[in-house]
């Protein structure tokens, strides 16, 4: 069993990253993370305590963020769940603009969903694709309860 985590740009791929570090601890399970960001993932401040495999994308040219995301898990028959982290949109950003983390979230391959707020507002349930299901929750909550402790709303 692992937990998957990708991490984007920006402070929701940081927020990930830590809820990431956070479940892996919580399962004491290893940790796959699929790095999305256009340069090489830092691995200097990560934990030494835990077993940790990078993901590296070559740059922009390489195959489309959520295709790597999926061709990682359905490479890897262990993964226990997904973390993304994720920010507010409005409605219509969300159609107009879409993301990553909207799009992982929407994929259907049965692998729970876990996504983190990297606002830092309180999350919502997110039904997602009806498999396996998907919660919401800020970073503060992922640090406090784990994710196996219930749903925010």
């Amino acid at each position: 069993m692992s937990v998957m985590t990708a991490i984007a740009e920006g402070s929701e791929g940081d927020h990930a990253l830590a809820a990431g570090i956070t479940e892996t601890r919580l399962l004491g399970t290893d940790l796959v993370l699929v790095n999305l960001r256009l340069q090489p993932l830092d691995d200097s401040s990560l934990p030494d305590d835990l077993e940790i495999t990078i993901v590296e994308r070559n740059g922009p040219s390489d195959r489309d963020p959520v295709d790597a995301v999926l061709a990682e898990i359905d490479a890897r028959s262990n993964i226990h769940r997904l973390i993304i982290g994720m920010r507010r949109r409005s409605p219509v950003g969300k159609a107009l603009l879409g993301s990553i983390s909207q799009r992982l979230l929407g994929a259907s391959d049965g692998t729970p969903r876990y996504c983190v707020d990297a606002a830092g507002g309180r999350g919502s349930p997110d039904t997602g694709s009806g498999r396996g299901g998907s919660s919401v929750m800020t970073a503060t909550e992922v640090e406090l309860s784990g994710f196996d402790h219930g749903v925010s709303g």
